[in-house]
């Protein structure tokens, strides 16, 4: 009888950790730590797609509650900084950013979040591909 009312509260601990969080830019804000990268765009050699996947793996990403962003790795030591917005309707997420003499903004719609994980998705029609990230709420 232990054994089954261990199973059941492991199984329901599982599901609460794993619920849905709603959407909204105070459960978005964080840091968040790159823990899985998966691209489909065609044509890119194997050692650039390996270089790239690597590199998204040592990103931190920190979007602030004031919607200031920074964005640090492997390539970005020094970090990449800007702001963050988020569309509720679009679920959109959008990070405008500045480093050097470099400005960019990366947009991303959010697939999934729960109070530990953030799923993000890139669609490209023109290649008929995406870029979808998986990031890990820091502790």
């Amino acid at each position: 009888m232990k054994k089954y009312l261990i199973i059941l509260i492991s199984g329901m601990l599982f599901a609460a950790c794993s619920e849905k969080t709603e959407l909204t830019e105070e459960n978005i804000a964080g840091v968040w730590n790159a823990k899985e990268f998966e691209s489909t765009i065609p044509n890119i050699p194997a050692e650039y797609q390996e270089a790239g996947k690597q590199e998204f793996l040592s990103s931190v990403y920190t979007l602030n509650k004031d919607n200031s962003f920074e964005l640090r790795s492997s390539f970005f030591v020094n970090g990449a900084f800007g702001r963050w917005e988020f569309d509720p309707e679009t679920r959109e997420l959008s990070m405008f950013y500045e480093m050097d003499t470099t400005h960019g903004v990366e947009k991303f719609n959010i697939t999934a979040l729960t109070a530990t994980s953030m799923t993000l998705r890139q669609d490209i029609p023109s290649m008929s591909a995406f870029v979808q990230l998986e990031l890990e709420r820091s502790k």
